[in-house]
This record gives C-alpha cells, sequence and structure tokens, in this order.
C-alpha cells in the first residue's frame, strides 16, 4: 500500500491517492495483472457550481517539462541558467535579431509546442505583477506591434494594476477570490480548450473555447522590471 496523503480536493485522506480530473494529481497503484499500473478515480464530486463551459479537466500524464526558448525572448528578459525563470529588466541585451524573437513585447515562448493531446504545468508568479501567461500559436506574430488576443492566436490571463484579466478583446476584469501565487495551465488540443486554475487550491480561474491550427506554444509576458515567472517542475514519479 502506498504512502498516505490527502486529497486536496475531496479532503480525504487515501492510500496511493486518486487520479483526478479536479486536481489533476497522478497517483498510480500498483496492480497484480500484467499491467504495471492503474488509476483510481477520484471520490470529490465535481463543482456543480462552476460555469457549464468550464473544463473539466482530462489529464492522466505527467506535467509538462516546460523550458523557456532562448532564441524567442525579447532582449529585456533575463533567463535563468536552466532556463525555467524569466525576469524582466529595463537593460535590454545584445542578442542575435532572429525572426523568431519577440522585438517589441518583452515576451517569451516555451521550448515545445503541442498540437495533440491534453497537457498542463505551473508557473509560480509570487507577490509581483506586470506579467502575462498562457498559450500562443507558433505561427502568431513576434515582430513589432500588435494585439495580443484569442483572434490573433493567444489565449492568456494577466495581472496588472492589481487587476486580473483576460487577455482579449475586451480585456475581460476576472474576479478572483485570492491571490493565486501559483496558476496551472491546461491545453486540450483536441476539445479545443486553454483552462487555468489556482494550482494550490484548484480554484478555477478562466477558461476559453478555441479553434487550434497548427502547434500552441507556452507563452509568457512579463513587462514589470524585477517581476519574474518561474516553471515548476515535475514531480518525481510515485512507484
Amino acid at each position: 500500500m502506498g504512502v498516505i496523503r490527502q486529497c486536496p480536493v475531496a479532503g480525504m485522506k487515501v492510500h496511493s491517492p486518486v487520479s483526478c480530473c479536479t486536481c489533476m494529481e497522478l497517483f498510480p497503484r500498483r496492480s497484480t495483472s500484467c499491467v504495471p499500473q492503474d488509476w483510481l478515480p477520484c471520490p470529490a464530486p465535481m463543482d456543480s457550481t462552476a460555469p457549464p463551459a468550464y473544463p473539466k479537466m482530462k489529464v492522466y500524464r505527467d506535467k509538462e517539462d516546460v523550458t523557456l526558448d532562448p532564441d524567442t525572448a525579447h532582449a529585456s528578459l533575463v533567463l535563468s541558467v536552466n532556463r525555467r525563470s524569466v525576469t524582466a529588466t529595463d537593460t535590454p541585451q545584445s542578442l542575435p535579431n532572429s525572426p523568431g524573437r519577440f522585438n517589441v513585447y518583452s515576451c517569451v515562448l516555451g521550448t515545445d509546442g503541442y498540437m495533440s493531446g491534453t497537457h498542463y504545468w505551473d508557473v509560480e508568479v509570487g507577490d509581483k505583477q506586470g506579467w502575462a501567461l498562457g498559450v500562443t500559436r507558433e505561427s502568431a506574430n513576434r515582430r513589432g506591434w500588435f494585439d495580443f488576443s484569442p483572434e490573433q492566436g493567444t489565449w492568456a490571463i494577466q495581472l496588472s494594476m492589481d487587476q486580473y484579466r483576460a487577455v482579449n478583446a475586451e480585456w475581460s476584469l476576472l474576479d478572483l477570490p485570492q491571490r493565486p501565487r501559483k496558476i496551472r495551465v491546461y491545453l486540450d488540443c483536441d476539445s479545443g480548450v486553454v483552462g487555468f486554475y489556482d494550482a494550490d487550491t484548484m480554484a478555477p480561474i478562466h477558461a476559453f473555447t478555441a479553434s487550434f491550427s497548427g502547434k500552441v506554444c507556452p507563452f509568457f509576458w512579463v513587462w514589470s522590471v524585477g517581476t519574474s515567472l518561474n516553471l515548476c517542475p515535475p514531480q518525481p514519479t510515485m512507484n
């Protein structure tokens, strides 16, 4: 029997806890059959008060190991050596002027993109603001001045001036009961859904429905000097 853990959604202490479409924690249970492991359903009921369009997560895999692509990073952004952290500065670096690099907006993309399946990753935002995060089409514009919106191939949320907003044409205001320190981005390429959650409580923040065409990549925009976003690496798999 596995280590006793408490499900953050159901509030139950269980052995070798569950694979849960709400909290997305992945806990294998050893099987005596030829299959090396199987998965248990989460005992927690789904939140019936959530908007009907809010995505029911369908994730039965590990969290993505997202790293940042230095060839896309704006010159004012500093990436950590392990490429899991990005910080905004007011001193542009001297970098090759590659066609894939953002040259006006202080953005950077994830190294890998996705065309199918479900994926998720966690981003530590801490207590700073002046950032946006989500996903963008690999083919979306990166040069010059342009609008960020789903119509232009970017699905993201932002925190600026103490207000959370959806990055869309209306810059829709989001009402959050508390300020998350870590945000989970959930991408379902096949169903056309991008969802955002408080990664510590799994409280929903916002969701977009989309029609993806081609590859989409993790997207990060940091414009407030001194603000950092940190990508959380996957946890070791339980045996």
